[in-house]
């Protein structure tokens, strides 16, 4: 069994050219504390935010994460998009 307790790396991105939506993108980097070079996880997200009016808005974004080490069987990248509606407070 591999514990990752390690360091978070992340480095996240937001862009808003405009107030109606924002575009953002994050990568963290999460190495094992057994072996940093080696066994290592990364999330990756795109998304963005585009306002439908003051309250509600329209969310899309992609995750992908990649694990070096997968178990037997599985695959090491793992692409999910996701859509949803967000309601502010």
């Amino acid at each position: 069994m591999c514990v990752f307790l390690s360091k978070r790396f992340l480095h996240e991105v937001a862009d808003c050219p405009c107030a109606a939506a924002k575009f953002y993108q994050s990568v963290e980097y999460l190495p094992s504390s057994d072996d940093f070079g080696d066994d290592y996880l990364i999330n990756a997200k795109v998304g963005i935010d585009a306002a439908i009016n003051s309250t509600l808005s329209l969310t899309v974004f992609t995750l992908e994460k990649y694990d070096s080490t997968p178990a037997a069987g599985q695959d090491e990248s793992d692409l999910t998009i996701n859509a949803g509606v967000t309601y502010n407070l």
